[in-house]
């Protein structure tokens, strides 16, 4: 039989904190400053911390800190007499204190301590290098402060971004941040964001935010973070105005998929900031941007048709092509970022202009980070390529990980609600997604074809033998990542109903067999749209089997990357 006595222990060693007579460390705490914020969790820049001593035996902290054993060592320490001296200017002296306490007690009180406190008490935790502390108190952070961590997600980010032992609390402000950023980038702490913290969000994949977007919040982000910029105006600047914003960004530009911009997003907003680009690299955007006009003109009568397969009958979905809008012609915009490059002869060599290459040898695009959608999310996005694939829904990964790119030919809410536009956008564009949000209910349903949309004026039916039709759970506005739930649904073609797989007419929109899901002319107008099943799908995608609204929908085209 053992008796368990370590509360007195712990009671009796907390006693030589009160009575430290003996003591032979004094330990020194703030009286530095840090740029983490106080309890509210509001950033500050460079913050005071008051100081102050603590006193403590060498024999207790080396018995139980791997770190304070080297710093007392005789390599390490400095001594004042026969006292060793020990200075932590970053840590302040509340976190310290309980740090102190549970090295000589065993116990930590969390009740007391705010939850910014908490995060600076993880921080001196894994500087200190208590790793027993790490888990259980980004558990407590998780389980018991979530909604703080809500309100004050960019500056629990910064603060935990280059801590690989916190990485659980890490993830869970990137599964928040990353999928939502406009949201937070909005906000004013966004201006406060670390630098380390802005590249790792960039560098991600599932970074959700159109990439025009993401160079206005870098611009901003830069123009705030750098000294001696008063005027926003980039076309009266001095090349040192540039060169300064250039070095504030240097981390943070090569990170931005420029490849994914349009012609017009290109000549709005990053031409006037041409000069802060990397030499090389606005060589390569001239030429990029300058063939995709070209490029974009030759074949766009033709780009993403689908391919067939005659001896399977299979229909692949179509080749990327480039989408841009006719801000400059190829030689003005040759001329013009000419013209802007030249103004850097003061600190790089001479620009020499290449003629534009082909669309098939422009640069590596990466992936693409979201869906141009008000309806679905990536992940949504992300289950329907694995139903394209036929692959296990448990298997679906994220957008960035899947052979497709989803891009967007029509929205009703910004192209109008009728046949005839849906077949101007969409006609002989190959393989498509079709995407509906029912009105009232919010239901969001949709079908995918493999073959293409045409016009007749009789309706046709098409053979396809890929064709489905679906019902994703509505998670839009949700945090969680959790699609593949029972709520989502997929109806493929009947085989033996393969030739009435897709129905067509000029005064239809996207229709699938038999009326399993058919979306008529303004069809935001009416309850006449229609989804049944069980007839040449398998079976229906909607509870209710009787006419709808339609609130809005969008049509993409799928390509392979």
């Amino acid at each position: 039989m053992s008796l368990n006595l370590f509360p007195r222990l712990s009671e009796n060693l907390c006693s030589l904190l009160e009575y430290a007579e003996d003591y032979d460390v004094i330990i020194r705490v703030g009286g530095g400053s840090n740029n983490n914020s106080s309890n509210s969790g509001k950033n500050t820049c460079n913050r005071y911390i008051r100081q102050l001593e603590f006193q403590a035996h060498s024999l207790i902290l080396r018995a139980r800190s791997e770190y304070f054993r080297t710093a007392l060592s005789s390599k390490w320490a400095r001594k004042e007499g026969e006292t060793f001296i020990f200075e932590k200017p970053n840590i302040s002296p509340t976190v310290f204190e309980v740090i102190l306490r549970y090295i000589y007690s065993g116990r930590i009180g969390l009740e007391k301590l705010g939850e910014g406190d908490i995060v600076k008490l993880l921080i001196a935790a894994d500087e200190l290098i208590f790793e027993e502390l790490i888990y259980p108190l980004q558990e407590y952070l998780l389980q018991n402060k979530q909604k703080w961590i809500q309100d004050n997600i960019l500056y629990v980010l910064n603060t935990v971004i280059e801590r690989n032992a916190c990485s659980r609390l890490r993830s869970h402000c990137l599964s928040i941040v990353c999928p939502e950023p406009q949201k937070y980038f909005d906000s004013k702490e966004f201006m406060s964001l670390d630098e380390t913290t802005l590249v790792s969000l960039l560098s991600r994949d599932d970074f959700c935010m159109d990439e025009g977007k993401i160079w206005d919040y870098l611009i901003n982000w830069g123009l705030k973070n750098t000294y001696g910029i008063k005027n926003k105006d980039a076309s009266k600047w001095s090349i040192e105005e540039f060169c300064s914003l250039e070095k504030t960004l240097q981390r943070c530009i090569p990170l931005i998929r420029f490849w994914q911009l349009s012609l017009e997003d290109f000549n709005s907003k990053v031409r006037p900031y041409a000069e802060i680009l990397p030499r090389n690299l606005k060589l390569k955007l001239l030429r990029h941007f300058s063939s995709t006009k070209s490029s974009n003109n030759n074949t766009n009568s033709n780009s993403g048709s689908a391919s067939l397969n005659i001896n399977t009958g299979l229909v692949t979905p179509g080749t990327s092509p480039t989408e841009v809008s006719p801000i400059l012609s190829s030689n003005d915009l040759i001329l013009s970022l000419h013209n802007i490059t030249k103004k850097s002869a003061s600190y790089s060599n001479s620009l020499t202009v290449s003629p534009p290459v082909s669309p098939s040898v422009t640069p590596f695009s990466p992936p693409v980070r979201t869906i141009d959608s008000t309806i679905i999310t990536h992940q949504q996005a992300a289950l329907i390529a694995c139903w394209i694939d036929r692959k296990n829904v448990k298997d679906f990964t994220p957008l960035t990980s899947i052979p497709y790119i989803f891009r967007l030919l029509f929205r009703g809410s910004r192209d109008g609600f009728s046949a005839k536009t849906f077949h101007d956008k969409c006609d002989g564009r190959g393989a498509t997604i079709v995407v509906v949000r029912v009105s009232g209910t919010k239901e969001l349903i949709g079908g995918y074809n493999p073959i293409g949309w045409s016009s007749p004026r009789d309706v046709e039916w098409r053979g396809t033998r890929d064709s489905f039709i679906f019902s994703l759970s509505n998670s839009h506005s949700d945090s969680s990542n959790n699609v593949s739930t029972p709520k989502s649904k997929i109806s493929r073609i009947k085989k033996d109903c393969v030739n009435e797989a897709i129905q067509l007419q000029d005064k239809l929109g996207p229709s699938f067999g038999f009326y399993e899901l058919k979306i008529i002319d303004d069809a935001h107008e009416g309850s006449s749209s229609y989804a049944s099943g069980g007839l040449k799908y398998e079976h229906s995608i909607r509870d209710k089997f009787n006419y709808f609204q339609v609130d809005d929908y969008e049509v993409f085209q799928v390509l392979k990357k």
